[in-house]
């Protein structure tokens, strides 16, 4: 930024880091904030700034952004808002050392299922520049308890929809028979990201819906079960239009009792939403059980962004939830 400098980190007595970072000097100029450089990324500007110095700027209006930053407000040095990064949240000290980050992911027998979440977790992976493995729950390779067993995780994001054995049984009791101490994020659930994407895939084949049915799974746990039910009510207040809850398993409604009541209700035109994230068994019986009834049926929800922006604010949000580590100095 033109006539700004570019001060040195705090070498005093006592200096802390967060996630690796020495302490941003004790005062900024009104108005602005201090903002770490981690890694040496590319700049807009010729001006290469070196890893592990501080940039004093005014935000995203800044002439250097950078990808990896944490702003500190106040006078207080170390006193940090919200990490805009996963590497400057964690790790990322310009030294290549960065959080370990696995998904849970369910799995599925089917072909296509897998390359879908593999390209979700790439996705992620690519936004967040961390290492991201996946783990599979039920099916796929490598397991999630053979990835625990070898690799120590920062950070376990369970890539379910929904609140189930896999969230509160399987994944803790894995994580402790290794003696893992990760940090587990909220699984998806039904949150605004997820609802975009449902939007999105609705509108690519219905552009004008009038009733919805939104297709789960199915689960016997309640809790999971309303999950469902808010992610409709949300899904319906987004779009205007009635909106119904089915199952492919398990306790009803199923799809085709649930478009009948719609056009029962008087929905002359009803779209099936998939509430899955990836192609398989469930997805396939959905789109039958659709078919048959004469409604139009969406794409499972894929690698849409709202998913992927899903993913990386969980990881964040955990990464910034992470104490601050002492930094050790040399003797």
């Amino acid at each position: 930024m033109p006539g700004s400098r570019r001060p040195r980190p705090s070498r005093g007595s006592g200096a802390s880091t967060r996630a690796g970072l020495t302490e941003a000097p004790r005062r900024c100029p009104p108005g602005r904030r201090w903002r770490p450089t981690p890694v040496a990324s590319p700049s807009p500007s010729p001006r290469a700034i070196p890893a592990g110095r501080w940039l004093c700027g005014t935000g995203s209006s800044d002439a250097y952004r950078w990808r990896a930053s944490v702003c500190c407000r106040g006078p207080v040095a170390g006193r940090c808002g919200r990490a805009r990064d996963v590497r400057a949240a964690v790790g990322g000290d310009g030294a290549g050392v960065h959080p370990v980050v696995v998904l849970a992911a369910h799995g599925t027998q089917e072909p296509s299922g897998a390359p879908v979440v593999r390209a979700i977790a790439a996705a992620a992976r690519d936004r967040l520049a961390t290492r991201l493995e996946v783990g599979w729950l039920s099916a796929g390779d490598p397991s999630f308890d053979d990835l625990t067993a070898g690799l120590a995780a920062d950070i376990v994001v369970p890539l379910l929809l929904g609140t189930g054995y896999h969230v509160q049984v399987d994944i803790p009791a894995v994580l402790a028979a290794h003696g893992r101490t990760s940090v587990v994020t909220p699984h998806l659930g039904p949150a605004r990201e997820i609802i975009r994407a449902l939007r999105d895939r609705i509108h690519k084949v219905d552009p004008d819906p009038v009733a919805v049915v939104l297709a789960a799974a199915g689960t016997s746990h309640p809790v999971g079960r309303s999950e469902t039910r808010q992610a409709a009510d949300m899904l319906s207040h987004d779009l205007g239009i009635p909106v119904r809850v089915a199952y492919a398993s398990g306790a009803g409604p199923t799809v085709t009792e649930a478009v009948r009541d719609l056009r029962e209700a008087g929905g002359r035109r009803v779209t099936v939403a998939p509430y899955l994230l990836a192609p398989g068994f469930f997805a396939d019986r959905i789109r039958t059980a659709a078919q048959d009834s004469g409604a139009t049926v969406a794409e499972v929800l894929g690698e849409h962004p709202g998913v992927v922006d899903l993913v990386v604010r969980r990881v964040t949000e955990a990464a910034a939830a992470i104490p601050p580590t002492p930094r050790v100095r040399a003797a």
